[in-house]
């Protein structure tokens, strides 16, 4: 079985709990990997392995995910001069704005 960091990586770098404990890995595992440094919880529920890029771990820390021109400007796409350098999240209709 590959490792927490490993399958976090293999996911894309950013993983729900519920998804890592389905493949097999327990809350504490998880914890004790967060505790070594090997992942990172980036909120409650929500960890990280690698390098993530800081509006999308923004996004993901408030619970929401990268949308509009923010995540075409992740993805390498060309967009007109940017307005303001704070990324563009949805956060669903439970959220609420911060």
């Amino acid at each position: 079985m590959l490792s927490a960091k490993d399958t976090i990586m293999q996911l894309g770098g950013i993983a729900r709990g519920t998804r890592l404990r389905a493949l097999g890995f327990t809350r504490q595992s998880l914890a004790a990997q967060v505790d070594r440094g090997s992942i990172e919880r980036i909120r409650h529920g929500v960890f990280a392995a690698g390098t993530i890029q800081l509006a999308v771990r923004a996004a993901v820390a408030h619970g929401g995910a990268l949308t509009c021109v923010s995540l075409l400007r992740s993805r390498g796409v060309w967009v007109l001069a940017p307005g303001t350098d704070a990324p563009h999240v949805w956060l669903g209709q439970k959220q609420h704005r911060l």
